[in-house]
């Protein structure tokens, strides 16, 4: 269905049809390295958020809210860090720390972050890395709205005049130097 589509609209788009297969193969080539290292992991028993594979479209961790995000996003930024450190280094206006602190238990419990107890202080470190959490989100996406085609979602954003011939030829460019 999708290459009829482009068919039908490929006069001048040609170079971009070209672009997103090359797009869509190299990224089903890593998320097949992704499942069998998430399969082997799994097989030597690891529990943590990215160690186990856990995914955010369904395999064991909820996808987080906007506000769990923009703490996560501050975690992964920082590394790690005490409760004040993170809360200084949310965008302004910052929430309480009382927020903050809930926020961070909720995302211990959902395995996206871990807590180093220092006496009466916690350190917070990522188990999940923003490079994962990413992936796994951007794929829930694809499989949610589009099918599960990255084809699909490249041509969207083609479509809706988000993503230029220009840019699909800079990402061709970009999987080529990375296929050496």
């Amino acid at each position: 269905m999708a290459k009829k589509f482009f068919e039908k609209r490929c006069r001048g788009l040609c170079k971009t049809i070209k672009i997103v297969l090359d797009l869509n193969y190299k990224y089903s080539l890593s998320m097949n390295a992704f499942r069998k290292r998430k399969e082997e992991l799994a097989g030597e028993g690891k529990t943590d958020g990215e160690k186990s594979g856990k995914s955010v479209d369904g395999g064991g961790v909820r996808p987080l809210t906007k506000a769990e995000e923009q703490v996560m996003k501050v975690v992964w930024q920082l590394g790690n860090g005490l409760l004040m450190e993170i809360v200084e280094s949310m965008p302004k206006p910052a929430p309480h720390k009382n927020t903050v602190a809930t926020i961070l238990k909720t995302l211990v419990d959902k395995g996206f972050v871990r807590v180093e107890n220092i006496g009466r202080i916690h350190r917070y470190h990522p188990l999940v890395s923003k490079e994962a959490y990413s992936r796994d989100t951007l794929s829930s996406v694809a499989k949610g709205y589009f099918e599960g085609s990255f084809t699909n979602v490249v041509s969207f954003l083609v479509d809706e005049k988000k993503l230029s011939v220009k840019d699909l030829e800079l990402l061709l460019q970009e999987l080529k130097k990375n296929k050496k």
